[in-house]
């Protein structure tokens, strides 16, 4: 997918994650346990700056 080895790798590369550091206002982030596009397991890295 385009030029990323895996969507694995696409999801590292666009994580929110990334930029959650540079964040100093308060944020809400939503989003469902049955999205079927961000799985459930990808929730937990974000979960943990809450």
């Amino acid at each position: 997918i385009h030029n990323f080895r895996s969507v694995k790798e696409l999801y590292t590369w666009s994580s929110c994650i990334n930029y959650l550091k540079n964040i100093n206002s308060p944020m809400v982030f939503i989003n469902a346990l049955d999205d079927p596009i961000v799985p459930e397991a990808l929730l937990h890295p974000i979960k943990e700056y809450a």
